[in-house]
C-alpha cells in the first residue's frame, strides 16, 4: 500500500524532491551502465551494436518522434484524414523499428555458407559465399 511520509519521522530524515531526483537519477545510470556491460560480454561482434545503434534510433528519430509529436500537439484540430496520416507513419515508423531490429539482432543479412550476397549475384561469381 502506498502511503506519504510519516508524520512521526524527523524533517530532517526525509528526502526532499532534489534528492530524490539524484536518487532516480543515480539509479537510471547504475542500470545503464550494468546493461552496457551485459552487452558488451554477450554481444560477440562490435559490427552488430553499431548496426543497431545505427538503424534503430534513426527510424525512431525519421519515422516515429515526429509523428508522435505531430498527433500531440494537434490531434484535437486535425481531420480525419489528419490523424489517418500521422497514425499511418506512426505504424510505419515502428514496423520499420521491428524490422530493423530483427535484421540486426539476428542477422538476416549476413552471408551464410551456400547462400548469396543479396540475391543478385549470378552463380560462379565472386559474390556467392561458400
Amino acid at each position: 500500500m502506498l502511503r506519504g511520509p510519516d508524520p512521526r519521522e524527523p524533517e530532517d530524515r526525509r528526502l526532499t524532491l532534489e534528492e530524490r531526483a539524484l536518487w532516480k537519477r543515480r539509479f537510471a545510470r547504475v542500470v545503464l551502465v550494468m546493461l552496457t556491460a551485459v552487452a558488451a560480454t554477450v554481444i560477440p561482434d562490435f559490427s552488430i551494436v553499431m548496426a543497431f545503434i545505427g538503424s534503430v534510433p534513426s527510424n525512431i528519430m525519421a519515422f516515429v518522434l515526429p509523428s508522435l509529436f505531430h498527433a500531440r500537439i494537434f490531434w484535437r484540430h486535425m481531420g480525419i484524414l489528419g490523424r489517418m496520416r500521422d497514425a499511418s507513419l506512426l505504424l510505419l515508423g515502428c514496423t520499420a523499428v521491428i524490422i530493423c531490429t530483427w535484421t540486426t539482432l539476428f542477422g538476416v543479412d549476413t552471408p551464410r555458407p551456400g547462400r548469396r550476397w543479396g540475391g543478385w549475384a549470378p552463380e560462379g561469381t565472386a559474390m556467392v559465399w561458400s
